[in-house]
């Protein structure tokens, strides 16, 4: 951009891997984009590596008079944050829940370009969630959501304004290896049998389901280095619901996914060519996954429809040229 913008990331939920993976891929893009980053939140910058300023929500005891009657941190924060530096162009919340909401009013209020980013369907209030909730959603000058079919959920729930940005991933960083067994060696991982990566998140959903397959296979911890751990592995397993960019790197790297049941699992896995939604009762897609983990031949078959897929539908320049053309709109 020619003139750098200065953007206001706002991450409302506390630090978990999901959150630290979804900040670490913004602040990516916003490299990309040229643009200057502060950071509002209960996270540690030097885990995402924020190069740039650095705003803590303050404890109510810190607060003046009225902003303890509304007990909102975040929300007096945000408004020490644009006081304190006007340079700030656009507000970018990271997820959405009832702590975020009267940021998007606030920042309505004070005339502060304010976008926010659904990053999972369970940000998205439902029918039973109280309406203002929506009504806040709809205070924001964008509302950015990641897939087609969160796109129309929330325009059957009324969100206004909504912007479809899908997930991106670097090809460039996470891609296949010619040779495992070197990788392997080179990482300190066993150099044969079936490796099987995952976040700590789902660890204990993975080595449960292994378990319950009778299966010899490795469990590797990919939080620490993805991009090293990612190619030495077979399989990506993410049995939460909360599928993290750590998948769609799995993808890239040409590995096959085994992913719980959600509304994003046919996305994710190109409609079961690239991978497996794990249905624990079903004995069909138990099979199908013992022979995932057992069968190297079979394993292949969809590990080589993973790479392609992802080029296609979650190129990194693309959502790049997305978000450039949303905040250029602002």
């Amino acid at each position: 951009m020619s003139n750098a913008l200065h953007i206001l990331l706002v991450a409302p939920e506390a630090q978990t891997p999901t959150s630290l993976e979804a900040l670490r891929d913004q602040l990516q893009i916003l490299a990309a984009l040229g643009c200057r980053v502060s950071l509002l939140g209960a996270l540690d910058p030097d885990a995402v590596g924020l190069d740039g300023a650095h705003y803590s929500p303050r404890p109510a005891s810190w607060w003046p008079q009225p902003w303890r009657r509304w007990r909102n941190p975040l929300g007096y924060s945000l408004s020490q944050c644009l006081q304190q530096d006007p340079s700030i162009d656009i507000i970018h919340l990271l997820g959405f829940n009832r702590a975020a909401a009267p940021l998007l009013r606030q920042a309505q209020q004070l005339q502060a370009p304010a976008v926010v980013e659904l990053l999972h369907p369970t940000d998205l209030p439902s029918s039973h969630t109280p309406r203002p909730l929506i009504a806040a959603l709809n205070h924001a000058s964008a509302v950015i959501v990641p897939t087609a079919e969160l796109l129309g959920a929330a325009r059957s729930q009324g969100v206004e304004k909504l912007c479809l940005i899908t997930p991106g991933v670097d090809l460039d960083r996470f891609k296949p290896t010619t040779s495992k067994r070197p990788l392997r060696e080179a990482l300190g991982l066993p150099p044969q049998g079936t490796l099987v990566a995952t976040l700590s998140t789902s660890y204990q959903a993975t080595q449960a389901r292994l378990q319950q397959l009778h299966s010899p296979a490795t469990i590797v911890l990919i939080d620490a280095d993805p991009t090293r751990l990612l190619p030495a592995c077979d399989l990506y397993f993410d049995l939460t619901t909360h599928h993290t960019p750590s998948l769609l790197q799995a993808l890239s790297c040409g590995l096959p996914v085994v992913v719980a049941p959600s509304p994003l699992a046919l996305t994710y896995t190109d409609s079961l060519r690239c991978g497996l939604i794990d249905q624990t009762e079903d004995p069909t897609t138990t099979r199908q996954l013992a022979r995932l983990l057992s069968n190297s031949a079979y394993r292949q078959s969809r590990a080589i429809l993973a790479r392609p897929y992802v080029r296609k539908h979650f190129s990194l320049n693309n959502r790049e040229q997305s978000y450039r053309r949303l905040y250029q709109s602002l």
